[in-house]
């Protein structure tokens, strides 16, 4: 049975590349204890710049 990738939080896609990480956008304000988000690469990038 093939593993079924996992959900973006913020498109909602499901990616083999979508990784679990601290929240880009509050980190980028350069806050502690972020909150853990299932993010794709793009999605993540997009969450940082928007900081």
């Amino acid at each position: 049975m093939p593993l079924i990738p996992h959900r973006c939080e913020e498109c909602g896609e499901r990616r083999p590349d979508v990784k679990r990480m601290p929240d880009p956008f509050v980190e980028g304000q350069g806050e502690e204890g972020a909150e853990l988000m299932r993010l794709c690469p793009p999605c993540a990038t997009a969450r940082f710049e928007d900081s």
